[in-house]
């Protein structure tokens, strides 16, 4: 159950704070115990998939604090940037896979190694740019939260992506 909680809240671009979500009754050390940290995260997806996996060089954000979470059945590695005194939240998200570039995922922008698609809608709480790395047949989500409507984040996400490594 508090997995199911904890992978809900991760893929959300929603920062965990107990007084969001009283009726969980999950503490804020629950949480933080299903991560570890960036680096342990990248070796377990990279070792079990054979993929090299990118971090970002540039992240748009002051963080103080980090993590992350590996989740095998989904086949996926979440990264993510908190910067918990503005509730500010950038996450890198890769998925082993191929991208179906026929499928409408937005507008598509350019980065210096290819093509990413732009997500950004007023309802969203988030802009996302999603691309895939052809070399490795992974797909990567990056996400960066709004503080408020009409809010963009479109260079700061492009830049992020430029500086996989």
């Amino acid at each position: 159950m508090l997995l199911k909680i904890f992978t809900a809240l991760i893929s959300s671009t929603l920062l965990f704070n107990p007084n969001h979500y009283p009726e969980l009754n999950v503490s804020e050390k629950d949480i933080h115990a299903s991560y570890t940290t960036i680096q342990k995260a990248e070796r377990q997806f990279e070792n079990k998939f054979q993929r090299n996996i990118k971090v970002p060089q540039y992240v748009p954000l002051k963080h103080n604090y980090t993590g992350g979470f590996f989740d095998e059945a989904k086949g996926s590695l979440t990264l993510d940037y908190l910067d918990t005194n503005n509730n500010l939240k950038f996450e890198v998200k890769a998925i082993k896979g191929i991208l179906n570039e026929n499928v409408n995922r937005g507008e598509k922008i350019q980065l210096k190694d290819g093509h990413a698609y732009y997500l950004n809608k007023k309802e969203h709480v988030a802009d996302y740019i999603v691309f895939q790395d052809k070399d490795n047949e992974v797909i990567y989500f990056l996400s960066m939260n709004k503080k408020t409507q009409g809010e963009t984040h479109l260079q700061e996400l492009i830049k992020a992506a430029d500086s996989l490594q």
